[in-house]
């Protein structure tokens, strides 16, 4: 899974985030660290592929996921530390990202576009909430992603006389 396209997709896309938008490393590094404004983060989940649906060749498809994993100001009124500030916000920045990267093919040999499987909170502190949304688009693997056939015979022959020569010895 390629996650730059979607991170410039959504730098792109009219979100709170503008260039404030990064990938795996970044986030490991922004848990740690103090940071100011809205943060969004693009992860990979999982890939889960399907059964080889060919009998005489390859043709499996592929679900891909990830997560917009966003860090939203909780501390902008001193009195609420509670996150509801911060999560009363939650459908806007949904709303958004929806805008950004839903329905959208990342690759060429997407299959289906991008789509909406679901969100979580991940944590709330006094000075963040952070929540995750997820999404899943599917791909197919074909023939031409796989080794391609190749005269293995006179491999075999080689072999078998290399094999014989060694055993004389």
């Amino acid at each position: 899974m390629r996650l730059g396209p979607i991170v410039l997709k959504i730098r792109l896309g009219e979100t709170r985030f503008g260039n404030m938008v990064a990938g795996a490393a970044e986030l490991a590094i922004a848990q740690e660290e103090t940071f100011s404004g809205d943060l969004a983060f693009v992860v990979p989940l999982e890939e889960l592929a399907g059964p080889n649906i060919q009998d005489a060749g390859l043709t499996q498809l592929v679900t891909e996921s990830f997560s917009v994993v966003v860090a939203l100001r909780n501390d902008n009124q001193q009195r609420d530390k509670t996150g509801l500030g911060a999560y009363d916000i939650l459908d806007e920045v949904r709303a958004e990202l929806f805008r950004a990267i839903l329905n959208w093919h990342p690759n060429t040999d997407t299959e289906h576009p991008i789509s909406y499987v679901g969100g979580s909170i991940i944590d709330v502190t006094p000075s963040y909430l952070w929540y995750q949304f997820d999404f899943q688009y599917d791909r197919f693997i074909t023939e031409e992603d796989g080794a391609q056939d190749s005269n293995i015979d006179d491999f075999l022959s080689i072999y078998a006389e290399y094999v014989l020569v060694c055993d004389q010895e």
